[in-house]
C-alpha cells in the first residue's frame, strides 16, 4: 500500500480523491479483522484430535489416580503407619503434586505459546490481503475516473455537433475549435494512458519484486521459526529428561538413604532385643536355678526333720517301754527327755522357718531389681527414638528449605522472563507493530553478514517503516 502512494506522488499526479478511498478501504479493512472471530474459536480440525486425546489421557490419569488415592484411603483402616513413615509419605505425596503442578504449568504455557504464534500469523496474512486488496482497488478506481471523464467529453460534443446547423461558418469555425482539443485531449488521454500504463507495470515490477523478496523473507521466517521451534523442542526434552534423571537420581538416593536408615535402626533394634532376651534368660535361668536350689533345700530340711521325728518317735516309744517297764523309778526321766525333745523340735522348726523367709526376701529383692533394670533400659530405647525422630525432621525442614529456596529462583526467573515478554511487547506497540517482526530480523541478519547495524548505539527508531 506504501508503494502506490510514492510513486503517484513521485510522478505529480496524485489526487486527494484516492488518498481519502485509500484510507477508506484501510478502515474498513481493519474494522474486519477486528471483527472477525479469534483464532481459537475457529482452530484447525488437525489441531483438535490432538487436544482431544491430551484430554483423554490427562482425564485417564486422574481416574487412575482417584482410584489409587480410594485404594490408599481403603487400605489406610487396615494399616497403621509409624509416625515416620506417614512423614515420609507426605512428604512423597507433596513432591508428586508438585511434579504436576509443573507439568501442567509447562502445558499451558506451551499451548499458550502456539496460540499467540497462530494470532500473529493470522494478523500477517490480513494484512497482507488487505494492501493487495487496497492496490488493486485503487488501480480500478483510476481507470474508471479516466474513463468517465472521456465518456463526458465525447457526450459534451455529441451534444454541440447536435445544436449547431450545418450552414453557418461560425459553428464550423466552433466545432473545429472543439476538435482541435478534443485531439489534445485525445492526446493527453493516451500520453496519460501510456504514462499510467508504464506506471501500472512499474508498480507490477514493484510488486513482483516486493512478493519475490516477501516470499523470500516468510521462506527465511518460516525456516527460522522451524530451527527455532526444534531447537526449542530439543531443549525441551533434555531439559525434561535431565529433570526426570535428577529426580529420579535424588529420589533413589533419598530411598536408598531412609532405606539404609530403616535398616540401621532395625538391626539397632534387633541387637537391642536380643540383648535384652539373653539378659532375660540369663536372669531366668538364674531364678529358676535359685528356686531348684530352695525346693532342694526344703525337701532336705523335711527329710531331716522326717528322720528327727522318727527317731524321736522310736525313742519315745523305746522310753515308754522302758517306762511301761520302769513305771515307778523312770517317769520323772522320761518327763525331762520329753521336755529336751520338744524344744529340740521347736529350735528346729523356728530354724527353718527363718531360711525359708530369708530365701523368699532374696527372691524379691532379685525380682524388684529385675524390674528396675528393665525400666531402665526402656527408658534409654525411648530417648534413643526421640532423638533419632528429631534428627530426621531437622533433615526434612532442611530439605523443604532447599526446596522452597529452589522455588523461589524459579519463580524470579519466570518474572524476568515476563518482564522481558512485556517489555518487548511495548517496543512492538511503539514501533510499528506490523512491521517489527521483520525490522527485527533484518536487523538480525545484517549483524551476522557483518554490515549494517553493528553497534548497540543504533536504535530501530532510525529506520524508515514503509
Amino acid at each position: 500500500m506504501g508503494i502506490l502512494i510514492t510513486s503517484e506522488e513521485s510522478s505529480g499526479t496524485a489526487s486527494p480523491l484516492l488518498l481519502s478511498e485509500h484510507t477508506d478501504t484501510v478502515s474498513d479493512w481493519k474494522s474486519a479483522a477486528e471483527s472477525s472471530p479469534p483464532y481459537s474459536a475457529r482452530s484447525s480440525p488437525k489441531r483438535e484430535p490432538l487436544l482431544s486425546s491430551l484430554e483423554k489421557k490427562s482425564a485417564s490419569l486422574d481416574s487412575c489416580n482417584s482410584r489409587k488415592e480410594k485404594l490408599a484411603s481403603r487400605s489406610r483402616g487396615h494399616l497403621k503407619l509409624t509416625p515416620k513413615d506417614q512423614k515420609i509419605l507426605d512428604v512423597m505425596k507433596s513432591r508428586r503434586e508438585n511434579e504436576r503442578a509443573c507439568c501442567q504449568r509447562r502445558q499451558m504455557l506451551h499451548h499458550q505459546w502456539e496460540r499467540e504464534k497462530r494470532q500473529e500469523e493470522m494478523v500477517k496474512s490480513t494484512l497482507e490481503n488487505i494492501r493487495r486488496k487496497m492496490i488493486r482497488v485503487a488501480n480500478l478506481k483510476s481507470e474508471k475516473n479516466l474513463n468517465e471523464i472521456w465518456e463526458e467529453e465525447s457526450k459534451k460534443l455529441e451534444d454541440i455537433d447536435a445544436t449547431t446547423p450545418a450552414d453557418d461558418g461560425s459553428m464550423t469555425h466552433r466545432s473545429d475549435q472543439l476538435l482541435e482539443e478534443l485531439i489534445k485531449k485525445e492526446e493527453v488521454r493516451v500520453r496519460m494512458s501510456n504514462r499510467r500504463k508504464q506506471k501500472k507495470k512499474h508498480q507490477e515490477e514493484k510488486l513482483q519484486d516486493l512478493t519475490r523478496e516477501e516470499e523470500l523473507m516468510k521462506k527465511m521466517l518460516q525456516e527460522k521459526q522451524e530451527m527455532d521451534i526444534q531447537r526449542a523442542s530439543q531443549k525441551k526434552q533434555t531439559m525434561v529428561a535431565n529433570n526426570v534423571a535428577k529426580m529420579k537420581k535424588v529420589n533413589t538416593e533419598r530411598f536408598n538413604k531412609y532405606k539404609t536408615q530403616k535398616e540401621f535402626l532395625n538391626t539397632q533394634e534387633r541387637d537391642i532385643c536380643e540383648s535384652l532376651s539373653q539378659v532375660l534368660a540369663q536372669q531366668q535361668g538364674q531364678v529358676m536355678d535359685n528356686l531348684e536350689k530352695l525346693t532342694n533345700e526344703r525337701v532336705v530340711l523335711q527329710k531331716y526333720k522326717r528322720k528327727i521325728f522318727d527317731k524321736r518317735l522310736e525313742r519315745s516309744r523305746n522310753l515308754k517301754h522302758q517306762g511301761e517297764k520302769e513305771k515307778c523309778c523312770g517317769r520323772k526321766a522320761v518327763e525331762e527327755l520329753a521336755e529336751e525333745t520338744q524344744q529340740k523340735v521347736q529350735t528346729h522348726t523356728c530354724s527353718a522357718h527363718m531360711k525359708a523367709q530369708k530365701a523368699r526376701e532374696d527372691r524379691l529383692h532379685r525380682e524388684i531389681s529385675h524390674a528396675s533394670n528393665m525400666k531402665r533400659i526402656n527408658t534409654y530405647l525411648e530417648l534413643w527414638k526421640e532423638k533419632t525422630v528429631e534428627h530426621l525432621s531437622e533433615k526434612e525442614k532442611r530439605l523443604e528449605e532447599i526446596q522452597a529456596a529452589r522455588e523461589q529462583q524459579m519463580n524470579e526467573a519466570r518474572a524476568s522472563a515476563h518482564r522481558s515478554m512485556i517489555l518487548r511487547n511495548k517496543l512492538r506497540q511503539y514501533y510499528d507493530p506490523n512491521n517489527f517482526d521483520k525490522k527485527l530480523l533484518e536487523a538480525e541478519l545484517y549483524i551476522k553478514m557483518g554490515s549494517g547495524i553493528q553497534t548497540a548505539a543504533k536504535n530501530l527508531s532510525s529506520f524508515s517503516i514503509s
